[in-house]
């Protein structure tokens, strides 16, 4: 019997074998298929297999250490199928029904219209950036914040033009640089059908992610996330093949 179904968890490995846990995150609305709220309820963990609002299916992203504030060292994002991004301290994940009036004690809850299925991606220059493609939704990037009390928090800074296909099977977003240097982040995506999509990693100050137009990959394999290298850009097409896309010298 567990409360810890569906939950982001803080394990510690011990030296003789096994794990102790450290701290848990739950959101304190869970529910089952059928919409019944569980949250009251001590189950068994097998009732996974019949849930329609888990983490599962987006899991746990740890952010790089740029992303941070006076009272948080490190941050964590966590996302599913609850349409909700749960932005946490990782020295303290929140628990279950700690906040006001038994809800979330996180530092933030983001609304994000749909189903996540594969994570968040990050940029950690030029303010520092997350983003997040929804099913159904724009790719969207949320900008870092903090707050005077020293709060980091994320507000929305831009989309994409074109919406995530609804269909299963894109990837995570995934942010590559030129030596780090500012200005030259990319925001790659990979899509079922569509192939590799790419955008400029910063908004415009029309809050446009700007799409950067690619030669036509044939699809791309469900939910992978393209490899760099050289100056390359590798993605494994929806034929199994491996694709290599560069810049002429």
């Amino acid at each position: 019997m567990s409360i810890l179904t569906e939950a982001a968890v803080h394990l510690k490995p011990r030296e003789n074998g096994g794990v102790d846990l450290v701290d848990f995150f739950r959101p304190y609305n869970y529910q089952n298929d059928e919409g019944e709220d569980l949250g009251k309820w001590i189950y068994v963990c097998t009732l996974c297999k019949t849930t329609n609002t888990h983490l599962g299916s987006g899991g746990v992203s740890i952010l790089d250490p740029y992303f941070n504030s006076t009272s948080v060292a490190r941050i964590g994002t966590a996302a599913g199928k609850s349409h909700k991004l749960y932005v946490f301290d990782l020295a303290n994940l929140g628990g279950y029904r700690q906040g006001l009036d038994e809800t979330d004690s996180v530092l933030q809850t983001i609304p994000i219209g749909g189903d996540v299925y594969g994570g968040v991606g990050s940029y950690p220059l030029e303010g520092g950036y997350i983003y997040v493609g929804a099913l159904g939704q724009h790719l969207t990037a949320y900008k870092l914040n903090v707050t005077v009390e020293g709060r980091p928090q994320f507000f929305l800074a831009g989309q994409s033009d074109a919406l995530i296909p609804e269909q299963l099977g894109s990837g995570i977003p995934t942010v590559s640089s030129y030596n780090e240097q500012p200005g030259t982040g990319i925001v790659w995506l990979t899509d079922a059908t569509e192939g590799l999509r790419a955008w400029h990693a910063v908004p415009g100050e029309d809050g446009l992610l700007k799409q950067i137009d690619l030669p036509r990959v044939n699809g791309a394999m469900k939910y992978s996330r393209p490899a760099f290298g050289d100056r390359k850009v590798y993605v494994i097409n929806a034929e199994g093949s491996v694709v290599c896309l560069g810049v002429k010298a």
